[in-house]
Order: C-alpha cells, then sequence, then structure tokens
C-alpha cells in the first residue's frame, strides 16, 4: 500500500494467499508502529496508541490482555 501507518494502524485488514493450493489461506492483521518508531517518538498519545493496538490483538486471539 502506498498510505501512511498513521492511516493505517489501528485498523484490521486481511493478507491473502491465494496461491497456497486449495482454498485461500486468510490471515488477519493489524497495522501498527514499527518499534523504531516508538522509541524515536516517545510521547504519552504513541504509547497509548501501541498499546491500544496490542490489547486488540490480544482480544482478537481470546487472550488475557499483555
Amino acid at each position: 500500500t502506498d498510505q501512511d501507518i498513521t492511516r493505517l494502524r489501528g485498523v484490521w485488514g486481511q493478507w491473502s494467499d491465494d496461491a497456497a493450493g486449495g482454498s485461500p489461506l486468510r490471515i488477519p492483521v493489524l497495522p501498527t508502529f514499527h518499534p523504531a518508531y516508538l522509541l524515536s517518538h516517545y510521547t504519552r498519545e504513541v504509547r497509548e496508541q501501541m498499546w491500544h493496538d496490542l490489547q486488540a490483538v490480544a482480544g482478537r486471539l481470546g487472550t488475557a490482555t499483555p
């Protein structure tokens, strides 16, 4: 995609592999910040966004909040 990560992060998408043979492989993905970005932009807002993303993934997996 040519969209900026700030527009993509926090919005569920799907990765598909139709060349896998048989039924297509579909994997949910949640774009988030690269760890280096988090370290270089260490603000409360960015940390809260990253934490929200991690909680969303944990919820999708059916696990307790990390």
